[in-house]
């Protein structure tokens, strides 16, 4: 399975036209090469209210903006590409009671619904699981474009499955998901490191399996095991999007 690469950056995964975007989203494109469907995963609206709630102590300035900060994220990655439906690939809240958090986001999507006629579609995350009773506000705001899949179900865009845990999908040829919050160290002189958000394309015998970058403000990194022949974009606080040349991804390239 070829990836075609263009510029900006794009693939085609399953015969789908993607664009990963340095907001930590993607884009697909419909066959006339228009933007289809904005992707994010992993955004856990209502994380830091959780761990409030939890009895953990979270600074006041990560309380009141993280939550708000995510959603404005959202609001300008929708309005900006164009997208025509929303999938969220699991974890769009980060567990039951986010109520504040639910009532935001219905807001949210409610202005881009009522400007763009757009879809929503959330694909059940393991942070979701106990949410599904919280769901009334946006429910209500969206109505019929509002659909909420069970955890770990699949949506199908052409050849491409979409799930929140990258697998291989019978009779679909690549997947892309999300949950493991990937990112990338690059390393300097003097033992200096920085951690970067990445996609991260695993070549298996049965096609690509992706994941993309959690999309939430208030949420860890993990190290990608990369092996030889994965393909690898970190996306920079500039707004940039590369591609990590084949020869900088190898077993040490990450912690």
């Amino acid at each position: 399975m070829s990836v075609a690469v263009q510029t900006p950056p794009h693939v085609t995964l399953g015969g789908v036209a993607l664009q990963w975007r340095a907001d930590r989203s993607a884009l697909t494109f419909d066959a006339l090469g228009k933007p289809d469907a904005l992707l994010v995963a992993d955004v856990h609206l209502g994380k830091a209210q959780r761990y409030r709630d939890l009895g953990q102590s979270v600074p006041p300035a990560v309380m009141a903006g993280t939550t708000a900060a995510t959603l404005q994220r959202l609001r300008a990655a929708l309005n900006d590409s164009g997208a025509r439906r929303l999938i969220v690939l699991g974890d769009l809240v980060h567990g039951p009671a986010v109520g504040d958090a639910v009532a935001a986001l219905a807001e949210t999507l409610g202005a881009w619904h009522d400007a763009a006629q757009g879809q929503v579609a959330v694909i059940g995350g393991n942070h979701d699981r106990r949410a599904m009773a919280d769901w009334g506000p946006v429910a209500e705001r969206l109505g019929a474009a509002w659909e909420v899949l069970p955890e770990d179900d699949v949506v199908r865009l052409g050849g491409l499955a979409l799930t929140h845990r990258a697998r291989v999908v019978p009779g679909a040829q690549d997947c892309l998901g999300g949950h493991l919050h990937p990112c990338w160290v690059m390393r300097g002189p003097a033992r200096d490191r920085v951690r970067l958000p990445c996609v991260w394309l695993q070549q298996q015998s049965q096609g690509w399996l992706g994941t993309l970058p959690a999309f939430g403000d208030f949420t860890g990194m993990h190290a990608v095991p990369a092996a030889p022949g994965d393909r690898l974009w970190v996306l920079t606080p500039d707004g940039g999007v590369h591609a990590l040349p084949a020869s900088a991804i190898s077993p040490g390239g990450a912690p």
